[in-house]
Parts: C-alpha cells; sequence; structure tokens
C-alpha cells in the first residue's frame, strides 16, 4: 500500500482545517470597529440596539459630515431582516447611519454589509 505524497496530506489537512475554521471557529464578526481611538460608545450595554433611528443609504451619501466607525454586517433569511440586522448592528455600534451598503445573496439567506457612520 502506497502512503500519500507529503504534499498532498498537507493539502488535505489545511482543507480540513479551514472547513472547521470557516464552519465552528471563525464566524465572522458583525461590527469591526474602524477607528479604536475614539469612543462612540462602543459598548452594548449603553447603546440602544433597536437600530430605529439607523438611516440607510444604498447610493448616495448623506449631506452631513461624518465619521466612519466600523464596518457592519448582517446574514439573514430575507432581504427585510438583513437590513434590520445591519441597522441593528449599526445602533450598536453608536452610528447615526449606514453608507456603501452591498446586498449579496448567498445559499439560504442574503449578506448585507456597510460602513456605520457618526454624524458630526
Amino acid at each position: 500500500m502506497k502512503t500519500k505524497p507529503f504534499l498532498t496530506r498537507i493539502t488535505s489537512l489545511i482543507v480540513i482545517l479551514f472547513s472547521i475554521c470557516v464552519l465552528f471557529g471563525c464566524a465572522p464578526k458583525m461590527i469591526i470597529p474602524m477607528n479604536s481611538d475614539k469612543d462612540y460608545g462602543f459598548s452594548l450595554q449603553s447603546i440602544n440596539s433597536s437600530g430605529s433611528g439607523v438611516q440607510l443609504y444604498f447610493s448616495i451619501r448623506p449631506e452631513k459630515k461624518y465619521d466612519e466607525i466600523a464596518y457592519v454586517f448582517s446574514l439573514e433569511s430575507s432581504i427585510k431582516e438583513a437590513l434590520e440586522g445591519l441597522k441593528k448592528n449599526a445602533a450598536k455600534a453608536g452610528a447615526d447611519a449606514v453608507v456603501d451598503i452591498h446586498i449579496g445573496s448567498v445559499q439560504g439567506g442574503y449578506q448585507i454589509t456597510g460602513v456605520a457612520v457618526k454624524f458630526k
């Protein structure tokens, strides 16, 4: 019985580890802060996470000046739920709005990403 070449075994191991990481250990963060030296109330305890006051900008940018504070992400089974999730995650980050919104379909749902901003 022949043994697999070393390179084939390493490749198989990498594929297995990557699959395990994707499935269990490396779930994407829903909020990724962009600037850690400013405090925008990024604490989940101090922010109302309903997302009801967060504005969404798909193709235009707000006229007000703003700071980009986080990348936000939502993955849900419907576009409506994904947009609500995006607003909630932006609210948790302390954002007033989300700009540069991108919608993509993935197996079983929709992935929506954007940049959370805080008006000056």
